[in-house]
């Protein structure tokens, strides 16, 4: 997942993108993305969906084998960054709705809730 310089939402790899859906400035945002081999990807800002593929479609598909990025993107060997911070990521097993999304979205995890395969804090 990354950030465009127009200040949209990016998760290139799956080809999701949402240009409408901006990261506003000095503001927590929370950004989503979940991916199911079988059904696609979507894209989510604050719980509600900006944007999603068919798992049949073009650019639809995610090897554990590649690398993942967390804010940043990788343009032909030309890394971009994302600019700002990064409050918190959290690595679900399986693809989640918009409400599990949002049910969860402000609450401090324990990091053993179920279906939970990884849960990085970045409050030090």
């Amino acid at each position: 997942a990354g950030s465009r310089a127009d200040g949209g939402v990016t998760f290139e790899e799956m080809v999701l993108s949402s240009p409408w859906a901006l990261i506003p400035t000095g503001e927590w945002t929370q950004v989503s993305v979940t991916y199911d081999s079988s059904k696609g990807a979507s894209l989510m800002v604050n719980g509600v969906m900006v944007d999603s593929r068919d798992a049949g479609e073009r650019g639809v598909s995610y090897r554990l084998e590649q690398q993942m990025r967390v804010g940043g993107l990788n343009l032909g060997g030309t890394v971009k960054g994302y600019r700002g911070l990064l409050d918190e990521f959290r690595w679900w097993g399986g693809a989640r709705s918009e409400a599990q999304v949002r049910e969860v979205a402000a609450e401090r995890l324990s990091g053993v809730e179920e279906g939970l395969r990884g849960l990085w804090v970045f409050d030090q």
